[in-house]
């Protein structure tokens, strides 16, 4: 099994004043496990090799450069 996560509600700047919901980002996978820690960090893996990191900037998860609120995991 495969799983993506899809990075919602994005911004440009995490100070940014949001009149709408903001962009929807990239759909990121796939990858064979995730996992994440406390509200700091979330780790993608394949074949056992940590292939991605997600960090946090307060309450948002960041990816190149740009700021999202939300995000979905899904699997194929």
């Amino acid at each position: 099994m495969s799983f993506y996560i899809l990075l919602l509600h994005g911004r440009n700047d995490p100070a940014e004043d949001m009149a709408d919901w903001g962009f929807t980002g990239p759909r990121l996978g796939p990858f064979e496990a995730i996992h994440g820690t406390y509200a700091a960090h979330l780790k993608c893996y394949r074949e056992a090799v940590e292939v991605l990191e997600l960090r946090y900037h307060e309450d948002m998860l960041t990816h190149e450069g740009k700021f999202y609120g939300d995000f979905e995991i899904a699997s194929t």
